[in-house]
């Protein structure tokens, strides 16, 4: 279930300070590894230009924010901004996420 990222609890962005590992697939794609498992999470903007989160974890499933999307939400703003100070397109990511994308295929 989609979740409006402004609707991520302060909570889980403090979970996620110390309990995953964000690697980026590609630009709005991204693996979390946390001690018990590893989940996938999406975002992409609605109709309107909310940005959406999408994870494949239980709490999420019922609509509820969770600290898997927080953590992806997070790396997801820090590499558009970097992008965009650097005049690059965000589908552009500095070698070391392309290497860790190619490590998880």
């Amino acid at each position: 279930m989609k979740l409006l990222a402004s609707k991520l609890k302060p909570k889980a962005f403090k979970k996620a300070r110390t309990s995953t590992v964000v690697c980026p697939v590609e630009f709005g794609t991204y693996v979390i590894f946390t001690i018990d498992d590893v989940y996938e999470v999406g975002i992409t903007k609605n109709s309107v230009g909310d940005d959406l989160v999408e994870c494949d974890c239980r709490a999420a499933e019922f609509g509820n924010s969770c600290y898997h999307a927080a953590a992806a939400y997070k790396k997801h703003l820090m590499i558009a901004r970097g992008a965009h100070e650097r005049n690059l397109i965000p589908s552009l990511l500095d070698q070391d996420y392309l290497l860790q994308a190619e490590w998880l295929n």
